[in-house]
């Protein structure tokens, strides 16, 4: 249904509601998402923590905890837009949509949503987070394109460092170039 989408891309569903709880987590579901859920606040912050999802959906009104200060913990756990964070509302009220979005929220939805609306959305949002990904990998191969340009010609990459061309995935380009040893001169010497 939604082009370029995550294959499996995780959604964690944070609502004090069960039933629409239930009922948005079996549309994900049905659309090819792996779905977790969270009835509270805490609940929504351990999952978060221990599983990190590609995407959060949190209502405003969670029990335990205002929806709004758990976004403003995860904001403060994790970069903007990481994961992305759409707030569900019960009504659109403009002044809790504004404060949701200087608080650090992707996205607003007011309840009663349409579900290919929620679903375009999350495509979007998931879209959106991919492309940044591939920007932030494509800056770390020009920084390290860089970085070996100006490398003394001791320390370029011979055949014998050259054997990974690339990082090991998590690892920065910065962190795992080292300048190679210089290679030692033969010292046989030739008989005539």
């Amino acid at each position: 249904f939604c082009e370029g989408r995550t294959a499996q891309a995780s959604i964690l569903i944070a609502d004090h509601d069960h039933v629409t709880r239930d009922t948005v987590s079996r549309l994900l579901t049905d659309n090819g998402y792996s779905v977790q859920t969270a009835d509270s606040g805490h609940a929504a912050l351990k999952q978060l923590h221990d599983s990190q999802p590609d995407l959060v959906l949190l209502t405003v009104s969670l029990s335990g905890q205002d929806g709004l200060d758990v976004l403003r913990a995860i904001r403060q756990q994790h970069a903007e837009s990481r994961p992305p964070v759409v707030i569900v509302t019960a009504e659109m009220e403009p002044q809790q949509g504004v404060t949701a979005f200087r608080e650090g929220a992707n996205d607003v939805l007011a309840r009663p949503f349409d579900d290919e609306l929620l679903l375009v959305r999350i495509s979007l949002h998931l879209q959106h987070r991919r492309a940044r990904a591939e920007l932030q990998h494509s800056r770390e191969r020009y920084a390290l394109h860089s970085m070996r340009r100006n490398l003394p010609p001791h320390a370029a990459p011979s055949h014998n460092c050259s054997a990974r061309a690339r990082p090991p995935h998590g690892l920065s380009p910065m962190r795992w170039l080292r300048p190679c040893k210089p290679r030692r001169a033969s010292r046989k010497r030739w008989r005539t």
